[in-house]
């Protein structure tokens, strides 16, 4: 079942397509880092996903730098 936009309405998996620039991802990034005791444990594949991006777009260096 479907509603007029092609969305399943009864479905376990929810997506939606969305571009970050690099200040709102990097934004995002460091939210989530400070506020990882507050993230519920349902949301721990998206934090690790948005930590893998970061660690895969800045050098070591810029990692430490970036969340310190």
């Amino acid at each position: 079942m479907s509603d007029n936009n092609g969305t399943a309405k009864h479905s376990d998996c929810f997506s939606f397509e969305y571009s970050f620039n690099r200040k709102e991802f990097l934004v995002l990034a460091k939210f989530l880092r400070n506020c990882q005791d507050k993230v519920p444990v349902d949301l721990e594949n998206f934090v690790t996903k948005v930590e893998q991006t970061v660690y895969s777009s800045m050098t070591i260096n810029e990692v430490e730098k970036f969340y310190s």
